[in-house]
């Protein structure tokens, strides 16, 4: 025989209509309002991918020269308004920041591909373990100033020196420390050459965070341009 299970509440008893829209009413239902608070609420987290920079070194002994090879960059952070940067690298030694290069500009892309060499020439062994070499990543801007991407520190002390490709992550810190309190203010400039006349035509459009050189707080600043042509063997 089947058995009944008891009804909590005492004995059998036929509910009325009244009391049964009531239970209806009252009871527990995942409602659309309620289902829509909760997809709004528990969203999946998206986590930001980190962007790396791929470079080797190679340290020549016989011409004592380090030679830096600056290979691609990934995932960097998108700066221009349609999703997309248009980046370049610059490169120097510290504590010696005269010894600078930049690349390229790479158009519209977050994965550049720069595939550039360059050399830092005359610097012995036991001196080049001692500097530190810095990468800064910039999106180039035509009219405003040029957007952080981040960069790379990294000491060569035990840095091996061999050829071998490295990949790093880029950090957003190093642009604001190489830049910070010895900062003397910010110069933009445009630049355009022109392979048919074979000119370089540079526009000095203006200058902001001046260092104030008065005793009334104030500088008469103007601009003066040199042009080096150096030679690479």
């Amino acid at each position: 025989s089947v058995r009944q299970m008891p009804q909590q509440g005492g004995p059998g008893r036929r509910l009325g209509s009244g009391e049964v829209a009531a239970i209806r009413r009252h009871s527990i239902r995942p409602d659309a309002s309620r289902r829509s608070s909760f997809l709004a609420t528990v969203k999946p987290s998206v986590k930001s991918v980190p962007a790396f920079l791929e470079f080797s070194l190679f340290y020549d002994l016989q011409r004592s020269t380090l030679c830096v090879h600056i290979l691609q960059a990934f995932n960097l952070p998108a700066k221009d308004r349609f999703g997309s940067s248009d980046p370049f690298v610059i490169l120097y030694l510290l504590p010696n920041k005269e010894c600078l290069f930049q690349t390229s500009v790479v158009k519209n892309t977050l994965n550049p591909v720069f595939n550039r060499m360059f050399e830092f020439k005359g610097i012995s062994f036991e001196d080049i373990r001692h500097q530190t070499i810095v990468f800064l990543l910039y999106d180039h801007d035509y009219f405003t100033r040029n957007d952080e991407l981040g960069g790379l520190s990294v000491s060569l002390q035990d840095m091996e020196m061999y050829g071998e490709k490295v990949s790093m992550p880029l950090q957003d810190d190093v642009v604001l420390q190489q830049q910070g309190k010895h900062s003397k203010g910010d110069l933009l400039v445009s630049l355009a050459y022109y392979p048919t006349t074979n000119q370089l035509k540079g526009i000095v459009l203006k200058a902001t965070n001046l260092k104030k050189m008065d005793i009334i707080g104030k500088a008469d600043p103007y601009v003066k341009i040199t042009v080096y042509n150096q030679m690479h063997s």
